[in-house]
């Protein structure tokens, strides 16, 4: 995986900064060791739909998900119910091990996301492809 550092940071919140590849490509990585949870789900689909609205368009995430321990089905139902189609345009999730891809594919299988949702195992095609479905 790419280093993150290469991208202008936009902000955090407690469990995961936030950096920007494009303007309407926003990356997430959470902290080292974090297990997700309602809470920490909750900020960060309320700092992504603010991200969104501020820009004034819709946005695709890229979420590295190689630091995350843990994710419950409640907190991934936080994701799913509140990653609509009127801020997010595509959900890509990049992982390099194995249990980041098990992460990955709960989330996609489980939770059955409303917007395009893929995983990759670099950020540059993730980042491809979210500039791939950008829509006009």
């Amino acid at each position: 995986m790419s280093n993150v550092s290469e991208f202008v940071s936009v902000g955090k919140t407690a469990a995961t900064d936030f950096a920007i590849a494009d303007p309407d490509i926003l990356i997430g990585t959470p902290k080292p060791g974090t297990v997700d949870n309602v809470e920490s789900a909750k900020a960060n689909v309320e700092f992504e739909g603010n991200y969104a609205r501020e820009l004034g368009k819709r946005i695709c995430v890229v979420i590295l998900v190689d630091n995350l321990l843990a994710q419950d089905a409640e907190t991934r139902r936080v994701y799913t119910e509140g990653l609509g189609e009127d801020s997010i345009y595509g959900v890509a999730l990049v992982s390099g091990n194995s249990m980041g891809r098990a992460i990955a594919s709960f989330f996609m299988g489980l939770s059955k996301p409303k917007v395009p949702t893929k995983m990759f195992d670099s950020i540059q095609n993730a980042i491809a492809w979210a500039r791939s479905i950008r829509p006009e």
